[in-house]
């Protein structure tokens, strides 16, 4: 094996996408022995950077970006080609974070950077920046990104993963925008891709399906993640309790929203464990239990606020009237 730093890259690489926690000792070893060695060049930055992606998955944002920051520092300081791509991913592990002003910024950056023949990671940098902008109520300006990942999509672009991923941030945008048809269209065309489903599991897809008034559609969402990794364990429970709420059984859901907060909360993605606070309390009134729904409901407005999260805020600030109203003698 003449690049055994590599190899053992690419096994850790397999073994964490099937869902073997293994494959990170694989990573630790690979880089170790680049190091050992004296390796600067591409190769070890390919590891590190594989290494952060599945950390992500595995122990959150949090340890990624420490992990992508040594990433982004090895390259600089070896003149290494391709810092922007590590600089993208950085800035996804931001938006989970909850920095959204920073995670923009650098979006808006890495935008300017980006060669425009470098379709595989202008899709994600276009992806993220679509969804942020959407959560925070400007679909409107994240309609130009939308058109953009509809266009590549729809050419067929060679990468499964990519025609996935464009589909399912343009869907969003057009529910966010009251456009369910076309973003049924849109979610249902991501089951058609046999090949590769979303490489980073996201329950939008399901809250964008059960928006459009579409359960069956949401389940078969649903249906499309494994429980492989933490984060894919996470976004299943988020799911499953959106199920719940929709086939009108706000008990079950109330305990399934309070379950996936507190997984979100461990693992350090605020906006989904903002939302999934927000499921709770809102069955939790459709319940008529107002006073248990009342603080998780202060919680989710206190983090949306910050977030600067307008139409889930919106629909907060509804609950803590309907709330105060229940309460008044």
């Amino acid at each position: 094996m003449p690049h055994p730093p590599m190899l053992l890259g690419w096994r850790g690489a397999a073994r964490c996408r099937q869902g073997d926690e293994g494959g990170l000792d694989d990573y630790r070893r690979a880089l170790d022995l680049g190091r050992a060695r004296g390796n600067v060049d591409l190769e070890l930055w390919y590891v590190y950077g594989f290494y952060a992606d599945s950390l992500r998955h595995w122990e959150g944002p949090r340890a990624a970006l420490r992990l992508y920051r040594k990433t982004t520092a090895f390259a600089q300081e070896h003149a290494i080609d391709g810092e922007y791509s590590s600089l993208l991913t950085e800035a996804r592990c931001l938006a989970d974070l909850g920095e959204w002003d920073s995670a923009l910024l650098r979006f808006e950056e890495l935008r300017q950077q980006v060669p425009d023949e470098d379709t595989f990671c202008l899709a994600f940098l276009e992806t993220e920046k679509a969804r942020l902008l959407a959560a925070r109520g400007n679909a409107a300006e994240a309609v130009e990104s939308s058109e953009w990942l509809g266009a590549i999509a729809r050419a067929g672009y060679e990468q499964p993963i990519i025609i996935v991923t464009c589909h399912a941030a343009a869907a969003l945008v057009c529910g966010a925008l009251g456009r369910h048809e076309e973003a049924c269209t849109l979610l249902a065309a991501t089951l058609a891709v046999d090949d590769a489903w979303l490489e980073d599991p996201d329950a939008g897809v399901v809250r964008t399906a059960l928006v459009c008034g579409d359960v069956p559609l949401a389940q078969r969402l649903r249906d499309r993640f494994e429980p492989l990794t933490p984060l894919h364990r996470h976004v299943l429970a988020s799911c499953d309790a959106l199920l719940a709420e929709a086939r009108g059984e706000p008990e079950a859901a109330a305990a399934g929203f309070a379950d996936a907060a507190a997984r979100w909360h461990d693992f350090g993605v605020v906006y989904e464990e903002a939302l999934a606070l927000l499921g709770q309390g809102r069955c939790l009134v459709a319940l008529g239990r107002a006073s248990e729904a009342a603080p998780v409901l202060e919680q989710a407005r206190e983090v949306l606020t910050r977030l600067g999260a307008k139409p889930a805020l919106e629909e907060t600030l509804s609950l803590l009237g309907e709330v105060e109203e229940t309460s008044k003698p």
